[in-house]
């Protein structure tokens, strides 16, 4: 007779923990109900996590499971093994899981008083198989009790841990999973860091070139490069269901659970303290834009974001932030054509991407938007970009330009190339060519650094 095949849930056949997966979903629902977590706590690890699944309704179908065991589970069970789900999440949940999969034979799961993992769940296994010998699959050294105890001890997890118990029981199937550095990269959104060299444009366009104004723009840029990473993880946290219903977002390090949602919890403070620890060695105008940046960012995550044309114009403003935060971080003056130019610019991208988004996401995701909007969002948008020209062709009439330049009749070739390379985002966009973000296209696409390079060209050439 073959011996039972015994699965934990947390972090073994789920890619997360159901526990933290219902304190999101409460964040989402009902946040104050939050205020209640202590008082849970008080009465119990078990208690808390039987209230946080009963206030918080998960639904098990969306959660984020590990398919190269799921697969061989249904092989097993295809081939008469008894499955068993053993695991220290609570009844509502554990059973939900159960009923949804419809592979297990039993579950064995925490109770309000008891929480079932390490040796409490090997004595409740040993009293329900009364002797008959099983397999364990688990992913962390508190299972160790288990796999010391079955006649298999199946590992999901890093390679050390697998080593760790082939020491102590016979090691049968190892499912490797480890967190990546890409990984972390891309939760961070490194390549959005890129938005932040916006910091600098007040230097180049004032021609200074002091390094330690360098230095300063450089440091801004840093701190709000750590901020932003922050607030995208807590946006990812806050945005999971979505992004995991999205055919690409899905596959991001939260959703798919390839990053566990406690650690990127606690990645956040140590974002915020390192920018806010550099921001403290900058001027204060800079850490106010930094505080207004995290509340702006914020607040848009969690209301703004919702709200038609509001939306976009939050997103311009924290571009434009951007910018003044580089003249604050290093005293250099901003001018008003700059500050005007950037309004119109960036309220332009901010049409891109809402108009790319509702070709993408699903009806109920679309932030207060129709799909009958793409042609007025395509007005307003490609409207503001050839505004952000105008602006740029009426400062070049202007006396600033003169005290600046030696040469200023160079810059009237950046008019068309900026009209050209505005017309030629929002084309790729109307063709269908661009992603829902237009950031990561600009990065990957030669024409638009093609025209960045030749802007750079025109402004040497008018110095």
């Amino acid at each position: 007779m073959s011996a039972v095949l015994v699965v934990d849930l947390d972090g073994t056949l789920l890619r997360t923990d159901a526990a933290w997966e219902s304190l999101l979903e409460l964040v989402r629902r009902r946040p104050w109900r939050l205020l209640l977590l202590p008082v849970w706590l008080l009465r119990g690890r078990s208690y808390a996590k039987l209230r946080l699944a009963q206030e918080a309704s998960l639904d098990v179908r969306s959660l984020p499971y590990d398919e190269e065991l799921l697969e061989w589970l249904k092989l097993e069970r295809q081939r008469g093994r008894r499955l068993i789900l053993a695991t220290a999440a609570v009844a509502p949940i554990a059973h939900a899981v159960a009923q949804h999969l419809g592979i297990f034979d039993a579950v064995l799961c925490s109770g309000s008083e008891q929480n079932m993992r390490g040796t409490r769940k090997l004595q409740a296994l040993q009293a329900l198989l009364q002797g008959q010998p099983f397999e364990y699959v688990g992913n962390s050294p508190v299972d160790g009790p288990l796999w010391r105890a079955a006649s298999r001890a199946h590992v999901v997890g890093p390679r050390w841990l697998a080593r760790w118990v082939q020491q102590q029981a016979s090691l049968g199937r190892h499912f490797h999973r480890t967190v990546r550095m890409r990984d972390v990269w891309a939760l961070l959104r490194v390549h959005q860091w890129v938005k932040n060299a916006l910091v600098f444009i007040p230097l180049v366009l004032a021609h200074r070139t002091e390094l330690g104004l360098w230095g300063q723009a450089a440091a801004a840029a840093l701190a709000l490069s750590l901020w932003a990473s922050a607030l995208y993880v807590w946006n990812d946290l806050l945005d999971l269901p979505a992004d995991r219903a999205h055919p690409r977002k899905r596959w991001r390090p939260i959703a798919s659970g390839r990053i566990p949602i406690w650690s990127a919890l606690l990645v956040i403070p140590l974002l915020l303290g390192a920018g806010w620890g550099i921001a403290l060695y900058l001027r204060e105008d800079f850490q106010l834009a930094l505080l207004g940046y995290g509340v702006g960012s914020a607040a848009y995550s969690l209301w703004l974001k919702r709200l038609a044309l509001v939306d976009v114009l939050m997103l311009s403003s924290l571009y434009a932030l951007r910018v003044l935060a580089g003249g604050w971080a290093t005293g250099v003056p901003l001018s008003g054509w700059l500050l005007t130019f950037s309004v119109f610019l960036f309220v332009s991208l901010g049409f891109l991407k809402r108009y790319v988004e509702l070709h993408t996401v699903q009806p109920d995701e679309r932030r207060g938007y129709q799909r009958g909007d793409e042609r007025l969002l395509y007005s307003f948008g490609s409207a503001s970009g050839y505004l952000a020209v105008l602006v740029l062709l009426l400062y070049l009439n202007s006396p600033d330009v003169l005290r600046l330049y030696s040469h200023p009749r160079w810059l009237w070739l950046s008019s068309p190339l900026l009209l050209y390379w505005i017309a030629y985002l929002w084309l790729r966009a109307h063709r269908r060519e661009m992603s829902d973000d237009p950031v990561v296209f600009v990065l990957r696409d030669r024409i638009s650094y093609g025209i960045a390079a030749a802007m750079a060209l025109v402004l040497l050439l008018a110095r």
